[in-house]
């Protein structure tokens, strides 16, 4: 089989990493977040995850190919407050 066309691997990172939304994400609609000095595109990780709005904080918990898989955070860590703002 052509390695073209196969499903990019699930990755999750050993530890969540801030990040923030520059483009909506919602439950079937990917969107982008600005993460270590560059934009990257988005989406959701869960089932039951809720949209996130531009400028909300999030965090980043693996990727899928390029694409990073993003969590609502639940309060955010008042030691990486300053790493998302």
């Amino acid at each position: 089989m052509n390695p073209c066309f196969l499903k990019p691997t699930l990755e999750l990172f050993p530890e969540p990493l801030p990040a923030k939304v520059t483009v909506k994400i919602g439950q079937n609609q990917p969107g982008r977040v600005a993460f270590n000095s560059s934009y990257y595109p988005a989406k959701l990780y869960g089932e039951k995850a809720r949209s996130l709005l531009p400028d909300d904080p999030c965090y980043i918990i693996g990727r899928e190919g390029i694409t990073l898989l993003a969590i609502a955070p639940s309060p955010i860590p008042e030691n990486q407050k300053s790493k998302i703002e």
